[in-house]
């Protein structure tokens, strides 16, 4: 094997077999593995491997050889094809590594560099084999793409390389310059463009071999290409160039400039731009916009303004502003104006009234502007058709005015001024065409006015059937006929460019006329419409329509009518009721009017009255009772009875009388119903014969034979209370028939107080029953009750009558009951107010009825009653007495009925609460505290002023605080319990010093409080103010030396670890306090929420105890959830220092929802929604609940024993 002497990295070659003679010849590689190999003096190691044969051992054999490197350049900059421009420095970098050794960069290494043509500096390569060459290129350099190469000549031990870099390019700036343009071109022409361009060292724009790369030039023109035309274009071998270029014809005029752009096709010159400056001259059009040249829609009428609208724009189609145009009209400038920012202008010109009819030429001409950038003027002609008025007038009407003979006209044909027309230099007439009533009359009635005078006439015959009265009659002039409207219309033998007239004239034609009747003479009733028909005409026998005619009667203007659209005429006479009775005569006339005349007609009519005969509606009779049948008689007037007219009556067609009217008009006919009659109904006639003038008049009415029928009513009870119900029952029979048989299946109606309340038929043998419901708004006292059966055909109707009363129920509200009420203390006695509703009708506030107030079943309290006129409402005092118990109690106010006024009586349930006076009496009064005293107990009896007994149930607190900081250390709660006795104990703790350590605890006191609302207020204010100066309880001191300083250092120290758990609990306390306050506040809320939401209230304020004794016990305020109202106001009272009104209130809905059996209206809702706001309030303004005062209870003692 042969190897490298120190490398053991590689082995050279790993296994070679010598010949027979032991010589070997092997080729070895410097890096057989390819992983690099460092160049220098290498001691080479050839060794036989051992092993490899069994009889010789291993053996070396060693010489020196050089191994020489191989270098390369790599990391060539720049890499990329890169311009360089002349004038500036280019860098060239690589760097030199052993390639045969990893690439190991070559530090310390010579290295030149050859830039074209151009040796560069020879420099050594860095640590990291970096070699760096700067060359600044002259302006003089040839151009192109430049070849660098880098040398590396070698060393003893590196082989020398080099290496290309082929990505430099040596570009050149370019300067276009254009000479100054003296042309002056106008839009369309040729003008010349010349100028220089050449490289960065002045030299033209040619190749290394000093070829001309025929460069081109770019034009533009203000920015734009497209205005213009290159036509030729040059660039000479020194540099020189020039361009022939043609403006566009819509080339704007003014000053431009112009830019030759030269853009290489290689890539060693830069692109370059040159400008310069010159002045085009534009040329204008006029354009008359209107009028157009003989357009029929521009014609004129002499006299009048005729508007000239004018456009003027240069080539470029730009307006060209503030220029004056002339305005020519039949040789003579008549007006100049200016054009305005758009080109445009207008002027208004009058043409002449006295100017010949025909053709106007208008010349407009614009003289250009002056100057390098001007203008060149334009000119435009038109021509206008001036039209001529025409007046045609009717100066007079000659002939008769009867239809069938002729009639003339007469005018004149005159132009405006009342010349004659005129027609090529020559006095013409014209072409007179004649209408009546607005028709042509055809061409025989058409004549030509006279040239030399412009008079017409016409003869015109009337026909025998023109209608009378006025008639128009026109004649016209077409005026000509090519230029005047319609075109073409007018008559060829007019003058042309006259306009067309017309005059209006009236004539009259006059007829006869005759008022024709077609109703034949006749009749008439009274009260009856006459009628008459006829038709007015003319002499002709045509209709006259739409005129009046006159009515008269006996010679009396009766009235007026019109005839209608057909000449035909009917007249509605209404024959009044008072009309005299007889002949009457009917005369129609026309009165005629301007060209008819009059005529008239009569006719004969007989008036006659009606006669009406009336009778009175005859009862239903029975057989045998007196039958009396009156009435009258009378014409058709309200007042027209008829005396001493005869009458016959008749029943059944059989005539029982004869009897005549009085002077009233009145008759009567008494007659007894005969047996003959039979039960039914039967029909009476009564007739009066023609008479004179008056009709025959007759009627007839139904007379009713029927048998009497009897009825019977009765009550269940008369008096009944509202909402209740009356129950009727009766019986209705037949009363002529034996036996008094019942009438089956009859209606009955009931009537109240005369209106009708309800129907019923008879059952079985005519009994009937009904039922009324009262309702709640019938008036209270006596009714009517009615009961009727109208009848039939057999039966006679018959009624019957009966009163009956209605009694009203009360409402009792209780309004307002007195708050502080002390048993057997006058001042403040029970007081109540209230008001009585009736129950129905207008819910009106009853007074004046007799109230008492109970108290158990005892009989009415001495209670003193009074009524308040001004609103109705009674007020209750009376005082509260023994033994009426502390605390909640039930009132009944009692109402007693009053039957005068028909009310009922009633009773209200009701709960006050009752304080009583009390005394206070403290065991011991006085407590005297040794140095080892630890308990302080003592009592607190609590009877009743006015019976001297005990009182029970009284909260009650003991407090055991220091005096002079107010700190309380200890609180008792407890209640007075059946003798009255409230006990109390304060107790330090082992571990605590005792009681008697002034030190510790501070000067002692007890305070005593009760805030019970079942006890006199003056005795809690007593309690509780009366301390302050005279303690109820007074505490003494034993007198003894001072303590040790060891045990002074002990207490220290006690009350040191007692403020460390302090501190340590308040902090615990502390984040427990803000959630409490939510908690509690969240019960408030949502209870208030329930009562709004209309809940029930006692369920709900129950709920609402329930949940705040649960946080109470929680924070250790109370001790049980099923403690009394007054422990748990006294709890809430130590957890939330709120206001006494607020706690009083909310002590008060508790008690009533918890306590009350009564019923819990609207206003206990209202007050409990108040005092749960109001207590919402105070918790929304505390910081947190306050750390409830340890106290230790009896017991809790016992329980710890």
């Amino acid at each position: 094997e042969v190897f490298f002497l120190n490398d053991l990295s590689e082995t050279l070659v790993t296994n070679h077999v010598t010949s027979n003679n032991g010589s070997f010849n092997i080729t070895v590689p410097t890096d057989p593995l390819g992983d690099g190999v460092s160049s220098g003096i290498k001691t080479v190691i050839v060794s036989v491997v051992e092993g490899s044969t069994p009889f010789y051992l291993t053996g070396t054999g060693n010489d020196t050889i050089l191994v020489r490197g191989v270098t390369t350049f790599i990391d060539k900059s720049p890499i990329i094809n890169t311009v360089v421009e002349r004038g500036s420095n280019v860098t060239l970098t690589a760097r030199i590594v052993e390639s045969s050794n990893g690439d190991i960069p070559l530090q310390g290494l010579g290295v030149s560099a050859e830039f074209h043509d151009t040796w560069l500096d020879e420099v050594n390569s860095s640590s990291q084999g970096l070699v760096n060459f700067t060359f600044f290129i002259p302006d003089s350099h040839p151009l192109g793409q430049i070849d660098s190469i880098f040398y590396f000549n070698g060393s003893t031990t590196l082989h020398g390389t080099l290496t290309l870099i082929s990505t430099i390019t040596v570009r050149s700036s370019t300067l276009i310059t254009v000479d100054n343009i003296t042309d002056n071109p106008a839009a369309g022409e040729l003008f010349n463009v010349s100028g220089t361009l050449t490289s960065s060292n002045g030299s033209a724009i040619i190749d290394r071999q000093g070829n001309t790369l025929a460069p081109s030039l770019i034009f533009e023109i203000d920015g734009e290409d497209d205005t213009f035309t290159v036509i030729s274009s040059n660039v000479e071998l020194d540099g020189s160039w020039s361009a022939s270029i043609r403006l566009d014809l819509t080339f704007s005029r003014g000053t431009h400039n112009i830019t030759a752009t030269f853009t290489p096709n290689v890539n060693y010159y830069q692109s370059s731009t040159g400008t310069g400056i010159f002045d085009s001259r534009g040329y204008s059009l006029l354009t008359i916009v209107s009028p157009l040249d003989l357009d029929p829609d521009s014609r004129i009428v002499r006299g009048e303004e005729m508007n000239i609208s004018l456009s003027l724009i240069d080539n470029s189609a730009l307006p060209v502003d503030s220029v004056v145009i002339s305005i020519i009209i039949d040789g003579s400038i008549i007006s100049n104006v200016t054009t305005d920012l758009s080109g445009l202008a207008n002027a208004s010109i009058l043409v002449d009234s006295n100017r010949v009819a025909g053709p106007m030429e208008i010349s407009v001409i614009f003289s250009g502007i002056e100057g390098t950038t001007g203008l060149v003027g334009d000119e435009s002609v038109t021509r206008v058709v001036v039209l001529a008025p025409t007046v045609i007038e009717i100066t007079g009407i000659t002939g008769s005015s009867i239809a069938g003979e002729s009639v003339t006209f007469h005018g004149t044909l005159l132009d405006e001024h009342g010349q004659l027309l005129v027609e090529d230099g020559i006095n013409s007439g014209g072409v007179i065409h004649l209408s009546i009533d607005g028709l042509d009359v055809g061409a025989i009635y058409t004549t030509l006015s006279n040239s030399s005078t412009g008079n017409w006439t016409i003869n015109y015959e009337l026909p025998l059937n023109t209608d009378f009265g006025s008639h128009e009659v026109k004649v016209d002039f077409f005026g000509g006929f090519t230029w005047v409207d319609p075109m073409g219309q007018g008559d060829s033998l007019n003058p042309e460019y006259y306009l067309p007239s017309s005059s209006v004239s009236i004539f009259n034609v006059t007829q006869t006329s005759q008022v024709v009747l077609t109703t034949p003479p006749g009749e008439i009733d009274r009260n009856q419409l006459l009628v008459i028909e006829g038709m007015l005409t003319d002499g002709a026998g045509r209709a006259l329509p739409n005129r009046g005619l006159s009515v008269y009667m006996n010679d009396q203007l009766l009235t007026g009518l019109n005839v209608d659209s057909d000449g035909n005429f009917s007249l509605f006479i209404p024959v009044p009721s008072d009309m005299p009775l007889g002949p009457r005569i009917v005369k129609i006339v026309f009165q005629g009017e301007e060209f008819i005349l009059s005529s008239n007609s009569s006719s004969v009519f007989i008036v006659y009255s009606s006669t009406d005969v009336f009778i009175s509606e005859p009862s239903a009779v029975a057989v045998g009772d007196n039958l009396i049948l009156q009435g009258n008689v009378k014409d058709n007037l309200p007042d027209g009875y008829l005396s001493n007219h005869s009458l016959e009556i008749f029943i059944d067609g059989v005539l029982i009388g004869i009897t005549s009217s009085n002077e009233q008009g009145d008759w009567t006919l008494n007659w007894v119903v005969s047996e003959f009659l039979d039960v039914g109904i039967h029909t009476i006639t009564v007739k009066a014969p023609q008479q004179g003038y008056y009709r025959e008049g007759v009627i007839e009415t139904n007379l009713t034979v029927a048998y009497h029928s009897g009825i019977t009513l009765q009550v269940e009870s008369s008096i009944v209370n509202r909402g209740g119900q009356w129950n009727f029952t009766g019986r209705l029979y037949d009363a002529d028939s034996e036996g008094l048989p019942g009438l089956d299946g009859r209606e009955i109606i009931i009537y109240l107080d005369g209106e009708e309340i309800g129907k019923t038929n008879t059952l079985a043998n005519g009994f009937y029953e009904f039922e009324h419901i009262l309702g709640y708004s019938i008036e209270r006292g006596q009714h009517d009750i009615l009961v009727v059966f109208s009848g039939e055909t057999y039966y006679l109707p018959i009624s019957y009558n009966m009163s009956v009363y209605v009694r009203s129920d009360i409402e009792i509200e209780i309004l307002w009951i007195s708050e502080t009420i002390i048993r057997s203390d006058v001042e403040h006695p029970i007081k109540i107010e209230g008001r009585i509703l009736e129950i129905g009708g207008g819910g009106n506030v009853i007074e004046d009825m007799v109230v008492t107030l109970h108290w158990l079943t005892d009989g009415p309290e001495n209670a003193n009653v009074q009524w308040d006129e001004s609103t109705g409402h009674f007020r209750i005092q009376s005082n509260a007495h023994y033994p009426m118990p502390p605390g909640p109690i039930d009132l009944v106010v009692k109402i007693e009925s009053d039957s005068t006024r028909f009310l009922n009586g009633g009773s209200e349930d009701l709960s006050v609460s009752i304080m009583v006076p009390v005394n206070f009496k403290f065991t011991p009064e006085s407590i005297k505290i040794d140095k080892d005293v630890r308990i302080i107990r003592g009592t607190v009896n609590v009877t009743s002023t006015d019976s001297f007994e005990p009182v029970a149930n009284i909260s009650m607190s003991a407090s055991l605080i220091n005096s002079s900081s107010g700190q309380t250390h200890f609180r008792v709660i407890e209640m007075t319990d059946e003798d009255g006795l409230f006990t109390y104990e304060f107790k330090s703790i082992e571990g605590l010093p005792t009681l008697w350590d002034r030190d510790f605890w501070g000067e002692l006191s007890i305070n005593f409080y009760t805030d019970s609302l079942f006890i006199d207020p003056s005795n809690r204010t007593w309690l509780a103010t009366q301390q302050n100066q005279n303690p109820h309880v007074t505490i003494e001191y034993e007198v003894t030396e001072e303590s040790s300083i060891f045990q002074s250092l002990l207490y220290a120290s006690i009350i040191l670890i007692i403020l460390i758990g302090m501190v340590g609990s308040g902090l615990y306390y502390q984040r427990r306090r803000s959630a409490t306050i939510d908690e509690l506040a969240g019960i408030f809320s949502y209870t208030a929420e329930l009562l709004a939401a209309g809940d029930e209230f006692r369920e709900a304020i129950y709920n609402c105890y329930e949940s705040l004794c649960q946080i109470l016990m929680r924070r250790g305020f109370l001790r049980r959830d099923f403690e009394t109202v007054r422990e748990f106001e006294i709890a809430i009272r130590s957890a939330l220092p709120i206001s006494e009104q607020s706690l009083v209130s909310l002590d008060r809905i508790f008690e009533e929802a918890r306590y009350s059996s009564h019923v819990l209206g609207e206003g206990h809702r209202q007050n409990a929604q108040i005092a749960l706001n109001a207590v919402l309030q105070e918790i929304d303004q505390l910081q947190e609940i306050p750390i409830r005062d340890d106290y230790v209870s009896m017991e809790d003692e016992e329980l710890k024993k």
